[in-house]
């Protein structure tokens, strides 16, 4: 992340992509491959899946798998391809609409991630995950005023969602609204002292409302936790 910019963050969380593999219907092709995948070796796991579905088929367990060790290889158009197999087997299976959601935020296909999302939480109101990625997507989209609202319905699930008040924070500065955006990067921070990111993007907000000894103090929060980037703004902000 470019901090000037508050950009925010990419990177999918493991935990918020359910690309496990579940127990097979004592199909030895399948099972040696769900194998090969927990041994991280996707190539070979995908070898032994589409030779299952050479010989037997296609089914919505085996399309959701194909479609994970895709992921799993960075393939993510194939991973679509495969997860919309399985939703079309199986119009309930909300693992496969998730996934498929995420490999569309991947792809930068935010409007199709969102559409995604949206039937997933329409299914699954309970989905923590879904509100916090959807929040994300609204963010690409520049629907902050949409994110904030996904970023705390991720909150009221779950008030130690760390990267959720981040992003919640990056959506009010976003927005200009610099006070909402310190007091969630202090939940941040409180839940993660270690990010130096949250600790300059607290800064720009500080700096913005004229608290620039606050601003100068988080600067050097950020560098003592080897940020050296933020050096130059600190040079040219707390001169």
């Amino acid at each position: 992340m470019k901090k000037i910019n508050i950009l925010l963050i990419t990177l999918l969380l493991i935990n918020q992509v359910t690309l496990s593999f579940a127990q097979t219907n004592n199909n030895p092709t399948i099972e040696k491959g769900v194998l090969l995948s927990s041994q991280g070796k996707p190539i070979d796991a995908l070898v032994q899946f589409q030779l299952s579905e050479k010989e037997n088929g296609i089914t919505n367990e085996l399309a959701f798998y194909i479609g994970n060790t895709y992921f799993d290889l960075i393939n993510y158009t194939k991973a679509i391809e495969y997860y919309s197999k399985a939703i079309e087997l199986k119009p309930t299976d909300l693992n496969s609409l998730y996934n498929r959601a995420s490999s569309n935020y991947q792809l930068n296909k935010f409007n199709e991630a969102l559409t995604d999302y949206t039937a997933l939480l329409s299914k699954d109101g309970n989905n923590e995950n879904a509100y916090y990625e959807r929040g994300k997507t609204h963010s690409q989209l520049e629907k902050n005023t949409e994110a904030v609202k996904d970023f705390q319905a991720a909150i009221q699930m779950n008030p130690q969602f760390e990267l959720a008040y981040y992003d919640l924070a990056n959506s009010y500065f976003k927005l200009k609204k610099f006070v909402d955006a310190i007091v969630n990067y202090d939940k941040a921070i409180e839940l993660n002292s270690t990010n130096s990111d949250y600790y300059f993007n607290r800064a720009i907000c500080e700096y913005n409302l004229g608290f620039k000894e606050d601003a100068c103090a988080d600067f050097n929060n950020a560098i003592d936790l080897g940020d050296k980037e933020v050096e130059e703004y600190a040079n040219e902000l707390c001169k």
